[in-house]
């Protein structure tokens, strides 16, 4: 570069910017001024930036781990961090993952994958604590035959007892050796 001539992008570069700059216009339509949402999208803004310019790939494939994650962080401000008391140790925990993001990110974007699956399980940690006791019982029952089956191929080593009745007469055998 010389000193006379300012850098400058290359129109290839320049698109992806606007293109960060279109995506960034459309995601913060939902989001309310001053929210957890938009402090999170804003923190993010450098890092998508810094994707756009090294792997064009993030516009063209939906799967891309960044961009899959800045769909989520704004799904997630929009209807998990809402004003209307959103859960603390969620809006803290998403904090944390956005700033290890723009502190982690050096070019790999399987930091926004390990990302998403850390968000995804906050938020499924998030969505049994608020889950009703009907969803709780639709879970457990889905969850009982499968707790069946992974013990029944662990037969040498465990024992099942399905019926609360056969529990007595279980306990007396194991102690009987």
């Amino acid at each position: 570069i010389s000193p006379d001539k300012a850098p400058a992008l290359s129109e290839e570069h320049n698109d992806s910017l606007d293109l960060v700059s279109m995506l960034y216009d459309n995601l913060i339509k939902d989001v309310k001024p001053g929210s957890n949402a938009a402090a999170l999208l804003s923190k993010l803004q450098v890092p998508m930036m810094r994707v756009a310019l090294s792997d064009r790939g993030c516009f063209t494939r939906p799967e891309h781990p960044a961009r899959q994650m800045i769909n989520t962080i704004a799904e997630t401000g929009v209807n998990w961090l809402g004003d209307d008391e959103p859960d603390a140790q969620l809006v803290s925990q998403v904090h944390s993952l956005v700033d290890r993001a723009v502190h982690d990110f050096h070019g790999d974007s399987k930091v926004f994958q390990t990302m998403m699956q850390e968000l995804i399980s906050h938020l499924q940690t998030v969505a049994r604590k608020d889950a009703t006791p009907e969803e709780v019982i639709e879970q457990i029952d889905i969850g009982g035959p499968s707790m069946l089956r992974s013990a029944a191929k662990n037969f040498a080593s465990v024992t099942t007892v399905v019926d609360p009745a056969d529990y007595n007469s279980v306990l007396e055998l194991l102690i009987a050796g």
